[in-house]
């Protein structure tokens, strides 16, 4: 019997190891992706408060992203989007459904509403 619990402590290891990312690990990777994507957005900033992903099959999530945008550029969408008081938008809360699918050692998300759409 000793002899196999090397074997069976390897081998479980192995199993642990090979299932791929954690739904925090891949939670924690979406949101690095998103903060890049977002970046190259030259007339809103955006600020992800909050993104959480529930499995809903084998390799995919569904999520809900909350953000604080603010509007850097009046060009946003071509329509008039200054305020009363003359200023941009800043800090507006929105909520988005993500989609995100994972191989377990890939992934891509989209999100499925919304300006940022």
């Amino acid at each position: 019997m000793k002899k196999f619990l090397p074997l069976l402590h390897i081998t479980s290891i192995l199993l642990f190891y090979s299932c791929g990312m954690s739904k925090q690990e891949l939670t924690n990777q979406v949101i690095n992706s998103m903060k890049e994507e977002f970046s190259k957005n030259k007339n809103v900033d955006v600020e992800i408060v909050s993104l959480v992903l529930v499995k809903k099959s084998e390799n995919e999530y569904l999520g809900t992203l909350e953000t604080s945008e603010s509007v850097k550029s009046p060009e946003v969408t071509g329509e008039d989007v200054v305020s009363i008081d003359g200023e941009l938008p800043k800090n507006i809360k929105h909520t988005y459904e993500v989609e995100v699918l994972s191989d377990g050692d890939s992934f891509r998300w989209k999100i499925k509403n919304g300006f940022l759409e």
